[in-house]
């Protein structure tokens, strides 16, 4: 597999996932975003993880298809936090599916207000990745860590100078993974690299996308 086209708005966010991909040899191509008004409406009880990328690209299977653009890949990031959640660990709670709204109305600083009191403050970010494949099935992968939540916002300057190798923004600010002291918004890009969940997550998928296109070689070379 040489490249893996990603839907997503963020230059940010795609720069970083460029070197994710490029460090295991995969080139990561910006794709057209089909899905930009598909807003996934999750009614079922249980890990909404999966579903809420697997809701997207089954709207889109048909207009990935017909551009030729697979891997067609999104991902979406949640964080959960035990204190307001039902069952965190299982990811029934929130903010979760609605983590990027508690971003653009909180952010970290109204997040914090309302943890200000609250002592249990474990917390558990997740990475998915779904993606439409070259047989245009549906192929994800799930990483989650598990941390605290600090009690005031913490970053440092060389985070921010080493990016897109670190990432020190959105939640990053305030979530400190387990081993760790520092929040992800505090460290080197080195450490950074060993904790990064999306970083992770990533390798399961093109682990996941490999094999499946092994198989399918394989298959066809029985054939002749």
């Amino acid at each position: 597999m040489d490249c893996v086209y990603f839907a997503t708005s963020s230059d940010i966010k795609f720069n970083q996932y460029l070197e994710i991909f490029k460090s295991m040899g995969v080139t990561l191509i910006k794709a057209p975003i089909y899905s930009k008004m598909i807003e996934p409406q999750i009614e079922e009880e249980g890990d909404i993880s999966n579903l809420i990328v697997e809701h997207p690209l089954k709207m889109i299977s048909r207009f990935v298809k017909i551009a030729g653009v697979t891997p067609y890949m999104v991902e979406d990031t949640m964080l959960f936090i035990e204190s307001l959640s039902t069952i965190m660990d299982k990811g029934i709670g929130l903010p979760g599916g609605d983590t990027k709204n508690w971003w653009k109305n909180l952010g970290n600083e109204g997040l914090l207000r309302i943890l200000r009191d609250d002592n249990v403050r474990r917390a558990m970010m997740v990475c998915t990745l779904g993606a439409i494949d070259h047989d245009h099935q549906i192929v994800k992968a799930t990483h989650k860590v598990f941390g605290t939540i600090s009690r005031e916002i913490r970053s440092s300057l060389v985070a921010f100078e080493e990016v897109p190798l670190s990432n020190p923004y959105f939640f990053h600010q305030i979530f400190i993974p387990e081993g760790t002291d520092n929040t992800y918004a505090e460290m080197t890009a080195d450490v950074f690299c060993k904790n990064d969940y999306r970083r992770q997550c990533a390798k399961d998928l093109v682990r996941t996308l490999r094999l499946k296109e092994d198989k399918s070689r394989s298959f066809q070379l029985k054939l002749f």
